[in-house]
């Protein structure tokens, strides 16, 4: 009997190559997403801390000097809030695009899988015709030689 061999392994391999390269692209940019989302965090957390104690400084009567520090501070804060805000939209885009190429690698290697295994049923079904009429054709020696 022979043995399968598919043409087109060549081309199968590199599909798969490139669907674990996407994988790792992908990994790569959900991981700068989540520490993008990590910063936007401690940013938030920081601001909320500011704020109370921009209350508390207030509310005990601080020169203003002191209070137009906060004041300034806070700005600030809030300006970089924004700023890794759209980092953060910039990280997610950046997944989102990963996503797509990914999705896309898979399809591609899945379409020459399906294709390998399409050649592999017809090349089973060639096998078993070629056996059959083996086969066949050694019943009808054995017989004409019975006669």
């Amino acid at each position: 009997m022979a043995s399968f061999r598919y043409r087109l392994q060549p081309v199968l391999r590199l599909r798969e190559q490139m669907e674990g390269l996407r994988k790792s692209e992908m990994g790569r940019a959900v991981s700068e997403m989540e520490r993008e989302r990590a910063a936007l965090l401690a940013i938030a957390e920081a601001k909320a801390e500011s704020y109370g104690g921009f209350g508390e400084e207030c509310a005990a009567g601080a020169p203003v000097s002191r209070v137009k520090v906060y004041g300034d501070f806070l700005h600030a804060l809030r300006a970089r809030e924004r700023a890794q805000a759209e980092a953060l939209r910039g990280a997610e885009e950046r997944v989102e695009e990963s996503r797509i190429r990914l999705v896309k690698a898979m399809q591609d290697k899945k379409i020459m899988q399906k294709f390998k295994q399409r050649k592999l049923g017809e090349f089973m079904r060639e096998e078993a015709r070629k056996e059959g009429l083996a086969v066949d054709e050694v019943v009808s020696h054995k017989y004409a030689e019975g006669r």
